[in-house]
């Protein structure tokens, strides 16, 4: 909802509380997340999905999702991808970029001007390649005493620069289990005053008869016209719910009937 909010003209006088408001509820979420995660595996029900995926294009849709908050913290983003052309991965694509988010939100978080690097390398091991993710930054660096309880659940490593709340201390601990159970590791090297390079690698295999991915298109105004002066009919039962799904139709050019059920919703087709 704050989402519609923000790309309303009418809202502009309160941008700023509302970005609040959805930076607060984003966080929440992660720490909810977070809780699900490590509960799932401490329980063995964390169950990791194979797919055909393009690592480099994973690298940048993580590099994409974080470029907000790299921009709020006046930080850039150096991106160094060294992959065979054409060449797809077989692994749990959605997990390993939890695992880079992860390793970048730390970055960020440590890190006060400067650039942050992001790289991905391949080394072929017969019909498999060793993947490596590494993120690298310029912060305070962290003690060699801190490192070895540093992938611990809850555990937190004190920085001055760091202002406010620091998170849950689960980012680390749950990346380095979905490295696990990918078969693959997850290290850190680093040096007080200089900074801080996270790392994973895992051994996935290589897809080569699957097709190149498709690029990505941008959207544009007229990837809306199919929807301009529909009628659509909306049964939602959760008010909060009707009201996001029916203000993001109306924004895409649709009339909407909402009603509240699907007794509701068949009286009023059959009303025209």
């Amino acid at each position: 909802m704050t989402d519609i909010l923000l790309r309303d003209p009418r809202a502009a006088p309160i941008q700023s509380e509302l970005a609040t408001i959805r930076a607060s509820s984003v966080a929440l979420l992660r720490v909810l997340n977070q809780i699900l995660d490590l509960s799932k595996i401490e329980a063995g029900k964390m169950v990791m999905e194979v797919v055909t995926f393009s690592p480099p294009a994973m690298i940048r849709e993580a590099a994409d999702m974080m470029s907000p908050r790299l921009l709020e913290g006046g930080l850039e983003l150096d991106l160094e991808l060294e992959w065979p052309a054409g060449f797809l991965a077989l692994g749990d694509s959605f997990r390993l970029r939890q695992i880079v988010l992860n390793f970048l939100d730390n970055a960020i978080k440590f890190s006060s001007a400067g650039t942050i690097d992001l790289e991905l390398t391949a080394r072929h091991e017969g019909e498999r390649v060793l993947v490596r993710v590494a993120v690298t930054d310029r912060g305070p660096g962290i003690a060699a005493d801190d490192l070895a309880r540093l992938f611990e659940p809850f555990e937190q490593v004190a920085s001055a620069s760091v202002e406010g709340p620091r998170g849950t201390g689960l980012g680390l601990s749950i990346s380095r289990e979905l490295a696990l159970r990918m078969g693959g590791t997850t290290g850190c090297e680093s040096e007080v005053g200089v900074g801080s390079t996270f790392w994973i690698e895992v051994l996935l295999p290589i897809d080569t008869a699957a097709p190149p991915p498709r690029k990505a298109t941008t959207p544009t105004d007229t990837d809306n016209a199919p929807f301009q002066g529909r009628r659509v009919l909306v049964a939602e039962d959760e008010p909060v719910n009707r009201l996001i799904v029916t203000t993001m139709l109306e924004r895409l050019g649709c009339a909407v009937d909402a009603v509240t059920n699907g007794l509701a919703a068949v009286e009023r087709a059959r009303a025209g």
